[in-house]
């Protein structure tokens, strides 16, 4: 009934909670509240189950977590990440969840500022081969004044992939906190959006 009469009301009584539990739902009555939820936040969901009745739920959601219990493999097979025990969520948000989010914003700040120097030094180079006087650039006096680019494709694909791949790979050893410290303080989570 709320679900179909309430829509509204049962989503802005949902985002006053801390947490929704749905307990003796559907599967489809399940998805839909997880839908709800995502279309009136334009919040990131994630759903738990540990049954094949769950199954709809953690694949409406952003992000699927399955447990592995008495009723089978089936929410588990469906999720996105699975777990043993119900007990393993709170490492896996706090400590892996904290670390893939810091790891992937440090790789986007990354590729941006890899971006800008490939095409700042192209373009001061452009910039250096139109002016005129002292200004000249050896480079472009070897080639005759005429518009040369500064690298050669190969190298710039190389310093895109081959020539920058250490510090993405150091990425996976950056560890600021303890994982002990990342689970006794969430707040810790919460600095990074910052």
């Amino acid at each position: 009934v709320c679900l179909r009469y309430y829509e509204h009301e049962l989503v802005e009584l949902a985002c006053q909670c801390p947490a929704v539990v749905c307990c003796r739902c559907s599967p489809t009555q399940k998805a839909r509240i997880v839908t709800l939820l995502r279309q009136h936040t334009r919040k990131r969901t994630c759903a738990i189950g540990d049954g094949g009745n769950d199954v709809s739920m953690i694949q409406a959601a952003d992000c699927g977590i399955g447990i592995e219990g008495k009723e089978g493999k089936q929410a588990s097979l469906a999720a996105d990440f699975s777990i043993t025990q119900f007990r393993h969520i709170g490492r896996l948000l706090m400590v892996h969840g904290r670390n893939s989010y810091k790891r992937s914003a440090a790789l986007g700040q990354f590729v941006m500022h890899r971006g800008l120097i490939i095409s700042t030094m192209q373009v001061a180079n452009l910039r250096q081969q139109y002016h005129t006087g002292n200004g000249c650039s050896i480079v472009m006096g070897v080639f005759y004044f005429a518009s040369v680019p500064l690298y050669q494709g190969f190298l710039m694909v190389g310093y895109a992939t081959i020539y920058t791949m250490f510090p993405v790979f150091s990425l996976v050893l950056d560890q600021d906190v303890k994982p002990e410290m990342a689970i006794l303080y969430p707040e810790l989570y919460k600095d990074l959006t910052k």
